[in-house]
């Protein structure tokens, strides 16, 4: 477990995906890929979108 902070996450999208494989096993690799991506945008665009 971690603590929550204000830092921002720099995801590597090949560990993100194999994390996404592990929770969801019943997925194929296309959907999974799909998911990585599309989470990972919206990830980016909160960071670009922040008041800093």
């Amino acid at each position: 477990m971690h603590e929550i902070s204000n830092i921002k996450i720099n995801y590597n999208p090949e560990h993100y995906k194999e994390g996404l494989k592990n929770k969801f096993s019943n997925k194929e690799k296309t959907e999974i890929e799909e998911m990585a991506k599309q989470n990972l945008n919206s990830i980016g665009g909160v960071y670009k979108n922040e008041n800093n």
